[in-house]
């Protein structure tokens, strides 16, 4: 057999043994403190970022949760941001989020926004060229390290984490417990940066079962759903 139809076989066989499942998948972990955890992986899936709330029969909708805090003024988004290239609440910068999410060709990037500071003129314009979308919330894991927070709340808890690994990934708690424990939680998972999305009345989402294909509604106060402003996606 000619050598490059046998390179090209083996390539080919290579790509459907080891190549990246098509759509989420799903995982199962407990931290040593015993919490349980969901981690649901984007994968092939694109991310993204939207202000109009996606339609639960969009069968190319794998994951749906709320993404950015609402205000409870006016149930807009808290803080700027951007959606496909264009912005919103640009003079409505957030100094007390120290974190955000940038989302380019459906993979995001999540990073320290110093205060608010590093989201210019120049910054956000050229992120529009590019079509990009973005939202401003609180990073809890940056660089392999767990924020230091002394909140006593209790709440189920859930965030956009990019692994040590490179994956990125959904990853939602069982328990009830405070913000600091959920960012160290995070770190013994291998998280290297992590972005907290919204919970307590909010958190109401759904993801497509990898196994059986049947929407899967989460959350578990679901108070504030049709209040909800803002959406973040995973698209097959």
């Amino acid at each position: 057999m000619n050598y490059f139809r046998i390179l090209f076989l083996l390539t080919i066989c290579y790509a459907f043994s080891s190549g990246t499942p098509k759509g989420i998948s799903m995982e199962k972990k407990k931290t040593p403190n015993g919490n349980s955890y969901t981690i649901i992986y984007q994968n092939t899936c694109s991310i993204e970022f939207t202000d109009q709330r996606p339609k639960e029969k969009d069968a190319a909708v794998q994951l749906c949760i709320a993404g950015a805090f609402t205000q409870l003024t006016d149930y807009k988004i808290d803080g700027i941001y951007m959606c496909n290239g264009k912005i919103g609440n640009k003079t409505a910068v957030n100094k007390r989020l120290g974190g955000a999410i940038k989302i380019v060709k459906g993979q995001a990037v999540i990073f320290p926004t110093q205060k608010g500071t590093l989201l210019t003129d120049s910054f956000l314009n050229d992120l529009s060229t590019q079509k990009g979308s973005l939202f401003q919330q609180l990073q809890i894991v940056a660089n392999g390290a767990a924020a230091s927070f002394v909140d006593k709340a209790v709440f189920q808890r859930r965030a956009i984490v990019i692994f040590k690994n490179s994956k990125t990934a959904l990853v939602e708690g069982n328990e009830s417990i405070t913000l600091a424990e959920f960012s160290k939680d995070l770190v013994e998972l291998g998280a290297k940066d992590a972005l907290y999305t919204d919970m307590g009345g909010w958190d109401e989402g759904w993801y497509t079962d990898p196994a059986t294909g049947k929407k899967i509604t989460i959350g578990q106060m679901r108070t504030s759903t049709a209040k909800q402003s803002n959406w973040v996606v995973f698209r097959k």
